[in-house]
């Protein structure tokens, strides 16, 4: 099963590639350019503000760190195995991004547009949220740990935020989140089906 679900994301992560540069030629599909107005259309100065503050959580500048305090804390209580599991699915969640930004290579959208400074790497996927994705559904199947249902809301609002403060200040295209966001599904479910996560350790 976690074979399966390591192919499917190696799977989603091609299909966005070839669905946004067909013939190695990248180009936004037209939905790509629809959400990139609409955000557009949103901009005002407070949502601005707020998306600027809260794009940085998608950044692995705050969820590395956020991860080793989990994983600390679950040591104490769960042993090794447990407190492993949310930053192993983020570092992953990392690599697999950086991995097909060099392999597909898509431009950013134009900087004029940006309400931030363009980053320097690639724009497909999008790591912010491969890797916020991948952290919120790693800590909600955490092995031996119980996620509160107040608690797993908070942590899917505060990745579909992340998601959407990409597209807001435009430094991303839809396809990049949607695809990003995908692939951080499949991986943590890959993650989570290895038999050592099955082991209980308390």
């Amino acid at each position: 099963m976690a074979a399966l679900f390591g192919v499917a994301t190696a799977l989603v992560l091609l299909a966005g590639y070839r669905l946004t540069c067909p013939d190695s030629a990248c180009r936004p599909p037209q939905w790509d350019d629809a959400v990139s107005a609409l955000m557009r259309s949103w901009q005002t100065p407070a949502l601005d503000a707020l998306f600027m503050a809260l794009t940085w959580v998608g950044s692995l500048v705050v969820l590395l760190p956020l991860a080793l305090l989990l994983a600390w804390t679950l040591h104490q209580r769960h042993g090794p195995r447990t407190a492993c599991f949310v930053p192993v699915a983020l570092v992953g969640a990392s690599l697999w991004a950086h991995a097909f930004k060099l392999l597909v290579n898509r431009p950013r959208p134009d900087p004029l547009v940006a309400l931030i400074d363009i980053p320097a790497d690639m724009s497909y996927p999008s790591a912010h949220t491969l890797q916020v994705g991948a952290f919120v559904l790693a800590w909600m199947l955490c092995p031996n740990l119980r996620c509160h249902t107040v608690t797993a809301i908070a942590l899917l609002l505060m990745a579909l935020l992340v998601g959407i403060s990409r597209l807001y200040l435009q430094v991303h295209f839809a396809s990049d989140v949607v695809f990003g966001a995908a692939a951080a599904v499949l991986w943590v479910l890959a993650l989570r089906s290895l038999p050592i996560w099955k082991e209980r350790t308390a």
